[in-house]
């Protein structure tokens, strides 16, 4: 398995991901003839909460056939923990079988998910054990604001406060939406934006080890 597969996943992802900024950031500051200023607020959020919902959606796809294609790299682990001869060659088919087709894996913290990255992928490989610091910590928000939106339930409401008040200092809660609005759209474009900059993150680490 050569980087080229890897390359190409973190391209159309970044490709993905910049067009959902450019369209977020069209909707921030379209005028909407007809419709009153509250009227466009709330239409302008629900889409940009739609926005972000699909962000997570994409990183989660990417970050699934990233793992796969790294542990293509170096399938030794795997075989280890699937019991199969060391020497089994496998394709990208059947390692995504074998690592997907038993448990749902959900990706979104990535600190919580470092261990089933090393449990099957080459300690040289993993570009994932770099992730860390306030890319991991806006990771971490936009997914308390996206289990919130897949909810709506009191706990994940609390989480979500919990999380305006420790990093913007907000005492009341805001709607995702009105959250996003704010200041021009700051919080949507930095937030989108760090999955983004993730995925350079870990390229420069790929290149780094894989000149």
């Amino acid at each position: 398995m050569s980087k080229t597969k890897i390359l190409q996943n973190h391209g159309e992802f970044e490709d993905d991901i910049e067009s959902i900024m450019r369209y977020g950031l069209m909707v921030i500051n379209a005028k909407w003839p007809g419709k009153t200023k509250k009227e466009a607020k709330k239409e302008k959020s629900m889409l940009l909460e739609s926005l972000l919902l699909r962000s997570c959606a994409r990183w989660e796809s990417f970050v699934e056939n990233e793992m796969v294609l790294l542990v293509s790299m170096k399938p030794k682990k795997l075989n280890q923990v699937m019991e199969l001869p060391l020497d089994t060659k496998l394709s990208i088919r059947l390692t995504r079988a074998l690592l997907f087709s038993d448990t749902y894996r959900s990706f979104y913290d990535i600190d919580r998910s470092k261990g089933t990255f090393r449990k099957f992928i080459e300690d040289e490989y993993n570009l994932f054990d770099q992730i860390g610091g306030d890319r991991a910590k806006k990771m971490n928000f936009i997914y308390r604001i996206r289990n919130y939106l897949s909810h709506y339930s009191a706990f994940s409401r609390r989480k979500l406060l919990s999380a305006y008040k420790e990093i913007y200092g907000y005492r009341n809660f805001l709607e995702p939406g009105s959250f996003l609005l704010k200041q021009r759209g700051m919080h949507f474009e930095k937030l989108v934006h760090n999955f983004k900059l993730v995925s350079k993150s870990m390229l420069n680490e790929l290149q780094r080890r894989i000149p």
